[in-house]
C-alpha cells in the first residue's frame, strides 16, 4: 500500500492523477473538495499495466502505388535516446522492433533523396504492433532566386518586387478535391532570398471573397482548425541531421494576418523561445478581381531555437524541403488544397534559364504549359516575350502543333 497527502488543494472538483514511473499508463480520480480534509478511497487495488516493447511497421510508396525501395524512415520522440532510423527493403517495406513504450505524440517521416517526403504523427502505445503507410507524393521542385531589392510586406504581390522569384503553381489532387474548385482557384507562389531573410508570397482566385473563413485573430489560437489559410512547411536540415532526425517549421497564416507557428525539433515546441522570431506577414482580399494574397519575411535568425538549434546558413545551392500550401475552407463552391508537397527547394544566385516549352516559368514542362500553348495558338492568351519557350518546333510561331510536342514531352512520350 501507498500513502500520499495533498496539501492547498483548491476547492471544487479536483482530478489527481496517480502514475508509476516505471509505467506509460496512469490512473485518474475526480475528488470533490469543499473545505476542510477530504479522504480519498480508491475501490480495490490499482494496477498499472506492464509496458512492453512496440513494434512498428508499414510500407512506402509512391502517390502511383509503387513500392519504394530505398527510402529512409526516421520515428521521433523524446523518450528515445536517439531517433530510429530503418532503410526500406525492395517491396517498400520496413519495421522497427523493441521501440520503447510511449503515450506521447511520436514524429514519423520517411524520405526519398532528391524527390520528397512524407510526415506522420501517431500515438504510440504500451504493447503490441502499430502500421505506419507512407505515399511519397509527387514533388514541385523549384529554384529560390535571390534578390538584390527586399520586397515591401504589404499583401500585393508586386511583378517587379517579385522579379528574383519563379512562379511555383501549386497543385490540387483530383482525387480528393472538388473537381469545380480545381477548376476555378489557380495559386501560385513565389520565394526568394537575400542574407537575411526568406520571402514568401502566395496570389490564388477566390470566387466567394466574402466567404473567406477567419476565425482566428492572434497567434497560435486555432488557424488551424478551419480557416482560408497559407501554410509553409520549412525543412533546412532535409531531415539529415543524425542527432535529431527533424528540425523543419510549420507557420500558418490567414487573411486577417493571424499567425501560428511550430518548432518540430526531435518532436514539436510550442513555447515562444521556438517561435519564428520577427516574422513579418501581410494579407490582402480583392473583393474586385476575387482574388486573395500574402507576403511573409521570415528573418533566417529567428529560426534559431534557443539552446537547440542554431539558424540555418544559406548560400547559393542550399536545399531544402519545402511546402507552400492554400487552404481552402469554404461550404460554397468546396473545400480544397493545392500545394508543392514536401519539394526541394533550391536557393540560386540567379534563375536558371527557361528551357523550351516552359510557358509558365515554373522550370517543369507539364501539362500546364501544354494547356498555355493551346490557348495562345487560338488567340485566347497573348504570346509576348515567350516566343523561344513556345515555338518548340521552330517554326516561326506557337500553334496546336507546338502544344502538342509540349503534351507529348509532359507525358513522357518524347522531346524536342
Amino acid at each position: 500500500t501507498g500513502v500520499f497527502a495533498l496539501y492547498n488543494v483548491p476547492n471544487g472538483l479536483v482530478d489527481v492523477v496517480i502514475s508509476d514511473s516505471g509505467s506509460a499508463s496512469t490512473k485518474t480520480f475526480t475528488v470533490a473538495n469543499y473545505g476542510g480534509a477530504c479522504v480519498m478511497d480508491t475501490v480495490g487495488d490499482i494496477t498499472f499495466n506492464e509496458d512492453l516493447p512496440v513494434t512498428i511497421h508499414g510500407t512506402v510508396k509512391l502517390a502511383s502505388g509503387a513500392p519504394v525501395a530505398g527510402a529512409t524512415v526516421r520515428a521521433i520522440n523524446n523518450v528515445y535516446a536517439s531517433p530510429l532510423t530503418a532503410t526500406t527493403a525492395a517491396d517498400g517495406s520496413y519495421a522497427f522492433t523493441n521501440v520503447p513504450p510511449t503515450l506521447s505524440e511520436t514524429l514519423m517521416i520517411a524520405k526519398l533523396d532528391g524527390v520528397g517526403k512524407d510526415t506522420q504523427h501517431v500515438v504510440g502505445g504500451n504493447a503490441g504492433a502499430q502500421t505506419v503507410n507512407f505515399v511519397i507524393p509527387p514533388s514541385v521542385p523549384f529554384e529560390i532566386g535571390k534578390t538584390s531589392s527586399a520586397p515591401t510586406i504589404d499583401g500585393v504581390v508586386n511583378a517587379a518586387e517579385w522579379a528574383a522569384s519563379q512562379p511555383i503553381a501549386l497543385k490540387y489532387d483530383a482525387a480528393a478535391d472538388n473537381p469545380l474548385t480545381i477548376a476555378t482557384l489557380p495559386a501560385t507562389a513565389y520565394a526568394m532570398w537575400d542574407n537575411n531573410n526568406l520571402y514568401l508570397a502566395m496570389v490564388t482566385d477566390e470566387p466567394n471573397p466574402a466567404g473567406i473563413v477567419t476565425t482566428s485573430t492572434g497567434h497560435d489560437d486555432g488557424i488551424w482548425a478551419g480557416d482560408d489559410t497559407f501554410t509553409a512547411w520549412l525543412d533546412p536540415m532535409m531531415a539529415d541531421i543524425p542527432a535529431s532526425g527533424s528540425e523543419h517549421w510549420q507557420a500558418i497564416f490567414n487573411t486577417t494576418n493571424a499567425e501560428s507557428d511550430i518548432a518540430w525539433y526531435g518532436n514539436e515546441y510550442w513555447n515562444i523561445a521556438a517561435d519564428l522570431q520577427n516574422i513579418v506577414n501581410v494579407a490582402k482580399v480583392d473583393t474586385v478581381n476575387k482574388k486573395w494574397s500574402i507576403e511573409v519575411k521570415i528573418p533566417f535568425s529567428g529560426m534559431a531555437i534557443d539552446g537547440g538549434l542554431a539558424a540555418p546558413t544559406v548560400i547559393a545551392g542550399t536545399k531544402w524541403y519545402i511546402s507552400l500550401t492554400r487552404e481552402r475552407s469554404q461550404t460554397v463552391g468546396g473545400n480544397a488544397a493545392a500545394t508543392t508537397y514536401f519539394s526541394v527547394g533550391t536557393f540560386v544566385n540567379t534563375l536558371s534559364a527557361l528551357s523550351k516549352g516552359d510557358l509558365n516559368a515554373d522550370r517543369m514542362v507539364d501539362y500546364s504549359d501544354a494547356a498555355i500553348a493551346i490557348r495562345i495558338a487560338g488567340g485566347l492568351e497573348a504570346l509576348g516575350a515567350r516566343k523561344a519557350q513556345g515555338d518548340v518546333n521552330n517554326s516561326g510561331s506557337v500553334d496546336v502543333s507546338d502544344a502538342v510536342l509540349i503534351l507529348r514531352k509532359a507525358s513522357g512520350l518524347g522531346g524536342f
